[in-house]
């Protein structure tokens, strides 16, 4: 079994006289919805990766990352402010860090779709040493071409970090310590 990421979306329904909500009214749950979806512009699939950028940020720091304590603060806070940053919250590895708040930036800067995304968190657990995401499948077929891991090979330092397989259901919580973990075991090498 392999779990797969399908769709942020809210479920509608679909027939006008059980229609929920009003045309521009503004759906999502609020600490995951990108800014341009809190203005109620259009929205592409950068609000997805805005989302899914939220979730990882979430699963690794254990809270999100703008701070409010009533949805219309949060959501100012979404509109206005940056993210704050992962070493804020104890996670100190500087790359994630990048990759991170790169899908938490406005539209026009954020990364360009899920894929991308997808393939600098790929490169990412490359230089750490991973061959295999969390589900097992190899990055370099799901996600690196050969040119990706001949750079990646030759500029990361050789890495003594092993790379084990997770039951097909992992706890939040005990992946974020894993992560935490990981992140701390780095940066203490780097220091």
């Amino acid at each position: 079994i392999q779990p797969k990421l399908i769709d942020f979306g809210l479920a509608r329904s679909s027939g006008a006289a059980r229609r929920l909500t009003q045309r521009g009214a503004m759906i999502g749950t609020p600490g995951y919805m990108a800014p341009e979806q809190v203005r109620g512009a259009d929205v592409d699939e950068r609000a997805d990766v805005w989302a899914l950028s939220v979730v990882l940020y979430q699963a690794v720091a254990g809270a999100l990352p703008f701070d409010g304590d009533t949805p219309a603060a949060l959501l100012a806070g979404i509109v206005s402010c940056k993210p704050r940053a992962l070493a804020d919250r104890g996670v100190r590895d500087e790359e994630l860090w990048s990759i991170v708040e790169r899908g938490l930036r406005p539209h026009a800067e954020r990364w360009p779709s899920a894929r991308a995304f997808g393939r600098a968190l790929a490169a990412w657990l490359w230089a750490q040493g991973a061959t295999e995401d969390i589900t097992g499948m190899s990055l370099r077929q799901s996600w690196l071409d050969d040119d990706d891991v001949r750079r990646l090979s030759y500029e990361a330092p050789v890495s003594r970090v092993v790379t084990r397989r997770l039951p097909a259901f992992v706890d939040p919580a005990e992946l974020a310590r894993r992560v935490r973990r990981r992140s701390d075991d780095l940066a203490d090498r780097h220091h």
